[in-house]
Parts: structure tokens; C-alpha cells; sequence
């Protein structure tokens, strides 16, 4: 095992690398990789001291205090956890460290350990053929249930919706949480475009939906097909009366 040589290089914990107890043992899984390692010493002690950048001689230094050990062996040690990439230089986080600063942290490590898990179908066999013929039985009695809900009266066309494209991640990186409210009253063309892109993919679902539910009509049942409407109450839009109103997404009106 080949032992660093610079002392004086700083070293830190790999964000990336989390702790969790397996059959009443300590591991450490690197999320990335998803390789687990378990240890015959006590690392839970030691990651207190990791989470904060050291130099190498520091870390060295502390690992002979907290487990008894000559020099030679603590060297060992520091290796392994180097080799195993449990931890590394500092410099290596700038690019990931956005992550973190933005305490997005949680999420990061929910993805990066949930993807692309295999999904089980607990179900019966032959249970989806069951229930689709049901639905068509029912189906043939009855007409199809309505995908919008529509008003008659006083409808109002709303105008065309503009957008100025970004991408997503410039989004998330100017994500702010603010609660300083004005008396700056909502035109009817931001109206339009915050309606009409927050119901873009509802009304994608039942399109399609409806385009295949003779085909298949366990699609009505599934948690895709969503019935939801949507209301808003309007105290300070320009050009609108004061009240309730429902927002038509078939038809981008209100």
C-alpha cells in the first residue's frame, strides 16, 4: 500500500460517503459507487474528526491518539481510507460543492441511492386483464367520464402565454424562498403564462388518456390520469374583477 507523502495536503470527509448500521454493524456506502465497507475499528468515532478539512499529518496524528497505534499503522490506515476514496483532497469538491451550499444534500443522496432500482409487480396474475375487462363492461353501459370540467357563462379567454426559456438548472440555482409581498397587481398575460405552464403536463396526461382509453381503460384508474381542477382566488389582477374563478386548461380560459 502506497503511502501519501505530502503532509501538508488538506483532507476531508467524500460528501458522497454516508454511514448506516447493517445487522448491528457500522458501514460506510459511497453513493456514487455504491460500494459498502465495514471495519474492524471504530470509524464512527473518526468521521466527527473527517467532516472537517485536516491536513494529512493532522489526520495521521489524531488516528494514533483515538485508537493507540503507532505511526506506521495510522499511515496504514490513512491509505485505505484514501485508496477506498472514503476520503480525499479537499480540492476535489469544488465542483460538487453547489450541492451542499444549497443544502440539497438529502435529495442528492435519495437519488443517487434509489436509481434505477427494479420496481416488483406484487399484483396477481392476470389481475390488470381482470380489472380492464370490468372497466369495459362498465364502460360499454355508460359513456366516458368528462376530462375537463367546463363552465358555460362568463367565460373569459385568457391571452396568449409568454415565456422566456431557460434551462432548468439556471431555475434551480436562482431558486429563492420569499415571503416580502407588494402591491404590484398580476397582469392578465402573467396570469395566462402561470396557468397555462403549471397545467402543460396535466393536460398532456389527459390527452393522452383520452386519445387511448378505449384501448385501454385501466388508464382512467391509474395515478397518472389526474382529475384535478384548478381555482384561484383574484384580489389585485389587472382588468379582472375581484372573486373565484376556475381556470379551463382545455381551453385557456377562465
Amino acid at each position: 500500500m502506497k503511502h501519501p507523502t505530502n503532509q501538508d495536503k488538506k483532507i476531508v470527509l467524500n460528501p458522497f460517503v454516508v454511514g448506516n448500521w447493517e445487522d448491528g454493524s457500522f458501514v460506510l456506502i459511497n453513493t456514487i459507487t455504491k460500494k459498502k465497507y465495514s471495519f474492524s475499528f471504530p470509524i464512527f468515532d473518526l468521521m466527527f474528526f473527517l467532516n472537517q478539512q485536516n491536513r494529512l499529518s493532522s489526520l495521521v496524528k489524531k488516528i494514533r491518539n483515538i485508537y493507540g497505534i503507532d505511526a506506521g499503522t495510522s499511515r496504514e490506515i490513512v491509505s485505505m481510507l484514501l485508496e477506498s476514496d472514503i476520503i480525499h483532497e479537499s480540492e476535489k469538491l469544488r465542483d460538487n460543492n453547489i450541492w451542499f451550499e444549497r443544502n440539497w444534500r438529502n435529495a442528492l443522496y435519495f437519488h443517487l441511492l434509489t436509481r434505477n432500482c427494479e420496481f416488483m409487480d406484487m399484483g396477481q396474475e392476470g389481475e390488470f386483464d381482470v380489472k380492464t375487462n370490468v372497466l369495459k363492461n362498465y364502460l360499454s353501459e355508460s359513456s366516458f367520464p368528462a376530462f375537463y370540467k367546463e363552465y358555460n357563462d362568463n367565460n373569459i379567454l385568457l391571452p396568449k402565454p409568454k415565456m422566456d426559456y431557460v434551462s432548468s438548472g439556471q431555475v434551480l440555482l436562482n431558486r429563492r424562498t420569499s415571503r416580502r409581498f407588494g402591491d404590484i397587481p398580476v397582469t392578465l398575460e402573467q396570469l395566462s403564462t402561470i396557468l397555462y405552464y403549471t397545467c402543460q403536463p396535466a393536460k398532456a396526461i389527459r390527452d393522452y388518456a383520452n386519445r387511448k382509453k378505449k384501448d385501454n381503460p385501466m388508464i382512467l384508474v391509474l395515478s397518472a390520469y389526474t382529475p384535478y381542477e384548478i381555482y384561484f382566488s383574484n384580489n389585485n389582477i389587472e382588468g379582472l374583477k375581484k372573486g373565484l374563478y376556475h381556470y379551463n386548461m382545455n381551453k385557456h380560459e377562465i
